[in-house]
């Protein structure tokens, strides 16, 4: 049983209780309604660096703090005693040795016996070591991020090199085992790029920053030229496969289409990974909610199907991957990041499956309405099939051309295929101060890279564009064009190629720029 207490006097009663809160945890305080101290226990008056938690009555934060931080905590006592409520936060506070604190508060307001604020109590405790150590991992976390998007950068390289050379050699004269040779090349080596560009949108995706950037395209056109990317697949696994359109679905809009068109490729690498015969569809309808216009694509396939267990975590994180119940489970992480970049823009995206009966994705996405007039395509709006063989009409165009890129095999890999599509006369510079003393020739074309030993390749096409020169550049980046797009419209840089480079990207760029101006 607990004892009671007893007191010889109210002095002594005080006295105890007094000495309660002067030993409390955390720090405590108490204020009347004007913002002056009233009280306060031992640490808050340590904090303040008063010889007795006594010296704080009639202090204001104004008599014991700087103005910005007094400022502060001021809005936000008056806020509390405006409307009766509770509140916690984070505040920062310097203390009398000039050492800046990080402290979780918790304030109350305080009521006489008619229920009228009379003042505000305050419970407040020392963060700042957790904030340390939250910085000290943030920052860890960071480096582990910078380092792993290095890595990828120096193996992306080469690899983009080894596509590009096999493209080149694919165009020469060869024999059919040569040609089946550099087919089954290129088609690993894109196959060990895809992985690695996956790894990239991994890490990209954990970053909650990531902004998605809006595109203008003709939906039905951007959906066919899909489409036509996976007919001779459909054709070769003999899969009857469909493309159709509600006559809802508009022609140009605007939306998030270039995460829209690798989210539709995602679901469509696993169709055909996983069906073998039967059927499988595209089809588009449109509708409004709210006010807003959605698209709908459902694609539908007639493959394996997907387990219940594995259905249900198919687009967690970090358990669709791990989940070793079925073959599926290796697409788990593709969709997984399927679904994240659906849900940065705004959409929805379900699946519906069982097992041998086949499985159905719906994805929903808004999206704006644009009329005939009023689009004007990005300059990313030529996707061209590659070429079957490379035209002779091409090979009689002469160009001038400037490539200005720090990797060796990058420069080779880009000469051997502008040679290979065109006659050409190319200069090569290194660096940016190579790159200037080059700048008075009269180039067609200038194919800069972003990254160079002495800066950043905008460097360069900012002090070009400064010296009046309109000669189109092209940046070639191991970024896709979102990763850019504020160069390429701030500081000059025309276009951009992202990497690897193929015959496709490089003879619609000089075509487009060189050739059709």
């Amino acid at each position: 049983m607990f004892e009671n207490l007893s007191f010889e006097s109210i002095e002594d009663a005080a006295k105890y209780y007094d000495s309660i809160i002067a030993s409390m945890p955390g720090h405590v305080f108490w204020k009347d309604k004007q913002g002056y101290y009233l009280g306060c226990n031992e640490l808050q008056a340590i904090s303040n660096g008063l010889a007795s938690r006594h010296d704080i009555v009639g202090n204001t934060d104004y008599d014991l703090m700087p103005k910005e931080q007094a400022d502060a905590i001021t809005r936000l006592d008056q806020e509390i005693m405006r409307t009766g409520e509770a509140q916690e936060t984070d505040e920062v506070l310097t203390k009398s040795n000039g050492d800046t604190c990080f402290f979780h508060s918790k304030k109350t307001p305080l009521f006489d016996n008619n229920g009228k604020v009379i003042g505000i109590l305050g419970v407040s405790f020392d963060i700042t070591v957790e904030k340390d150590k939250l910085k000290k991992s943030q920052f860890k976390e960071k480096n582990q991020y910078v380092s792993i998007k290095e890595l990828i950068k120096n193996i992306k390289d080469p690899l983009s090199g080894v596509i590009c050379l096999t493209q080149v050699l694919q165009c020469k004269k060869t024999d059919e085992r040569q040609s089946h040779c550099l087919s089954a090349l290129l088609s690993q080596a894109e196959k060990i790029h895809r992985a690695i560009k996956r790894a990239e949108e991994y890490l990209d995706i954990l970053d909650e920053d990531m902004n998605l950037f809006d595109s203008k395209d003709n939906i039905r056109h951007l959906l066919r030229r899909i489409y036509s990317d996976y007919d001779e697949t459909a054709k070769q696994k003999k899969i009857d496969f469909k493309l159709s359109f509600d006559e809802s679905v508009p022609q140009l809009i605007e939306s998030k289409l270039f995460y829209l068109s690798q989210v539709i490729r995602d679901v469509l690498d696993n169709a055909f990974k996983y069906t073998h015969q039967g059927s499988i569809e595209i089809n588009v309808s449109s509708f409004m909610k709210k006010g807003v216009n959605y698209l709908d694509l459902t694609i539908i396939d007639s493959g394996q199907g997907i387990r219940k267990e594995t259905l249900d975590h198919i687009f967690d994180f970090f358990e669709a991957h791990n989940e070793k119940i079925d073959d599926f489970e290796k697409s788990g992480l593709v969709l997984s990041i399927a679904a994240k970049l659906i849900e940065k823009m705004n959409g929805t995206i379900s699946i519906e499956s069982a097992v041998n009966q086949g499985t159905t994705v719906a994805i929903k996405v808004p999206y704006k309405k644009l009329n005939d007039g009023s689009i004007i395509l990005e300059s990313r709006k030529h996707i061209l099939n590659i070429p079957e063989e490379i035209s002779s009409s091409r090979k009689e165009r002469n160009i001038n051309v400037l490539i200005i890129e720090d990797s060796t095999l990058a420069q080779f890999t880009m000469k051997e295929l502008l040679d290979t599509l065109y006659t050409c006369n190319i200069d090569q510079a290194y660096t940016i101060k190579d790159a200037m003393t080059k700048i008075d020739n009269p180039y067609d074309i200038i194919l800069l890279d972003i990254n160079l030993p002495d800066g950043l390749g905008i460097e360069f096409s900012q002090a070009f564009r400064d010296l009046g020169k309109d000669t189109p550049i092209i940046a070639i980046s191991a970024h896709s064009y979102e990763d850019i797009i504020d160069d390429v419209n701030m500081h000059g840089i025309t276009d951009n190629i992202s990497k690897p480079i193929s015959i496709e990207k490089i003879s619609n760029i000089i075509d487009d720029y060189v050739f059709n101006q």
